[in-house]
């Protein structure tokens, strides 16, 4: 899979980020299953802007003034969005939101490798 002229292969990608997800679901098991620590207090378990979908709260989100981005010191209403998604399918359950952001470093990662890739890096290396 990691020879040089496979950076050029259709699908190379997707078995590199099925491989990297893999890799990090194999690694982080015993974090996935573990409570919500550092950030994720402030951003998600004690942020009632993300605990409903409701039109007042997507307005809270989206105001770069609003409570929502004094009560994270931080306006990002992408991220915010986001949570707010993974809450309502997840809820309080730390589980769904650790495996999504595994899922999200899995393909961040691959993004590199085809980044590194494009600028001449050897594929192997880029991996």
């Amino acid at each position: 899979m990691l020879e040089q002229g496979n950076a050029q292969r259709p699908g190379v990608y997707v078995e590199l980020a099925l491989v990297y997800t893999a890799l990090a679901f194999a690694l982080l098991w015993p974090a996935l299953r573990g409570s919500f620590v550092s950030d994720d207090i402030g951003y998600v378990v004690g942020n009632p802007w993300i605990h409903s979908l409701s039109v007042a709260n997507l307005r809270a989100i989206l105001d770069p003034s609003g409570p929502a981005a004094a009560h994270t010191a931080n306006y990002a209403p992408l991220h915010l969005l986001l949570h707010a998604l993974f809450w309502q399918l997840f809820g309080a359950n730390p589980l769904g939101h650790h495996a999504v952001n595994v899922l999200l470093h899995a393909v961040a990662s691959t993004l590199l490798v085809a980044l590194f890739a494009r600028a001449g890096v050897p594929f192997v290396a880029a991996a």
